[in-house]
């Protein structure tokens, strides 16, 4: 069945209704390799997770964004095509030890809630440089180099500025 659009092109409602060959789930399920089986399980629990936060009421800032960046390290450091052997390792590197951190945070939310903004000892200072190099580092693979040069100017103007 067709029918007719403003420009007097003819339309068919199946068009585009198909999966692309190449795509994961366009083969049979054992066919499937582990790496798409992680894709899919990954963004199924992205999904669940970003759900439950709008039904879930109010969830604490101190959890719902490090498990926010904890789903999204792996798509950026673990999933996402590297284009050397030390940019792949160096991810992996960071991505664990930014996952480490992130879920510090999200296990000791009600002790850092007290702490104002502020860092106490030098595994809190440690974990902090860890999470910012690697949200510079995720917005440098997926956005190009201006984004975390324009934000590591202004922190660094924080830092060292008036």
């Amino acid at each position: 069945m067709t029918t007719e659009n403003n420009a007097g092109r003819m339309i068919d409602p199946d068009e585009g209704r198909h999966i692309p060959a190449d795509a994961p789930l366009a083969r049979p399920l054992r066919q499937i390799v582990a790496g798409e089986w992680l894709r899919l399980i990954l963004g199924i629990a992205t999904v669940v997770f970003h759900l439950y936060l709008v039904f879930a009421g109010l969830v604490p800032s101190l959890v719902a964004r490090p498990l926010h960046f904890m789903l999204a390290v792996p798509w950026i450091f673990f999933l996402l095509r590297a284009r050397t052997s030390v940019e792949r390792w160096g991810g992996y590197l960071l991505g664990g030890a930014s996952l480490l951190s992130a879920g510090y945070v999200a296990l000791n939310h009600e002790a850092l809630v007290d702490q104002y903004g502020s860092l106490e000892g030098p595994l809190q200072m440690a974990m902090a440089v860890v999470l910012l190099a690697a949200v510079l580092e995720m917005a440098r693979r997926s956005v190009k180099a201006i984004l975390p040069s324009i934000a590591s100017i202004v922190l660094a103007y924080g830092f060292f500025g008036h």
